[in-house]
């Protein structure tokens, strides 16, 4: 087992791209999820990630005829201590078992040496609002880090991986969210006045962007509007 620190990644136009383009283009703030108030008391993860710009750029090839960006960046990135070869490209984006957001997530927290062993426990993207696999992931980053960093590691991963799970909104969707950590793509939320003892219901903005359902958005775009701070949103009703 190896006793080393974490890998400590370097410095490559490659990856301060994707850290510019995470903090200016794909994070998007949300709003609030559970009526907190006073609003200063609030503890929601109000911030979301635009997960399918994020994996089109990972795909997206650098100049025609060249390497796609995951793979110039697993090309420029060093070879872990614990791997005597790089990992595969193919490893991170095979089809039904991709780990663009695993990647994004682990890269954000200086740990994306480590992305080969959530590929191995099976932390596909599909699969990150599951919590099944954790005894699986446990023993693969046991074998790599010392023993008092894998609980940390696990908690901090699991803590931040709903960014990368934002709901996906469909026209027909009939989803009980109560109970759930999936984190709202809503930007602003409003409380409409109720009757009596009938269900809440909300006037909730959406950002055009976040709508990847062709028929929502063709039933929202005479709702559209521009935000100042937002850029164009839909409003919809929801309980």
């Amino acid at each position: 087992m190896s006793g080393a620190h974490p890998q400590q990644p370097t410095s490559l136009p490659i990856r301060e791209e994707f850290e510019d383009l995470l903090e200016s283009q794909w994070t998007r703030r949300v709003a609030c999820q559970n009526e907190c108030d006073p609003d200063e008391s609030c503890s929601c993860q109000r911030k979301i990630v635009h997960v399918h710009a994020l994996q089109a750029w990972w795909k997206k090839r650098v100049s025609e005829n060249a390497y796609t960006k995951l793979e110039r960046f697993l090309h420029e990135s060093p070879v872990p201590s614990h791997l005597s070869l790089p990992v595969k490209p193919t490893r991170i984006s095979k089809s039904g078992q991709s780990c663009f957001c695993t990647l994004s997530l682990l890269l954000r927290q200086g740990r994306d040496h480590l992305i080969d062993r959530f590929c191995e426990a099976n932390m596909y993207d599909d699969y990150l609002a599951r919590s099944e696999n954790d005894q699986i992931l446990r023993r693969q980053l046991a074998d790599v880090v010392q023993h008092g960093e894998v609980e940390a590691i696990i908690e901090d991963f699991h803590k931040e991986k709903w960014e990368y799970c934002p709901l996906n909104l469909t026209l027909d969707m009939a989803v009980n969210l109560q109970g759930t950590k999936v984190i709202l793509p809503f930007c602003s939320k409003i409380k409409l006045p109720s009757k009596g003892g009938t269900a809440s219901v909300y006037w909730v903005a959406v950002q055009k962007d976040l709508v990847s359902d062709n028929a929502l958005a063709l039933a929202l775009q005479d709702s559209l509007y521009k935000d100042e701070e937002f850029g164009e949103v839909s409003f919809l009703k929801t309980h």
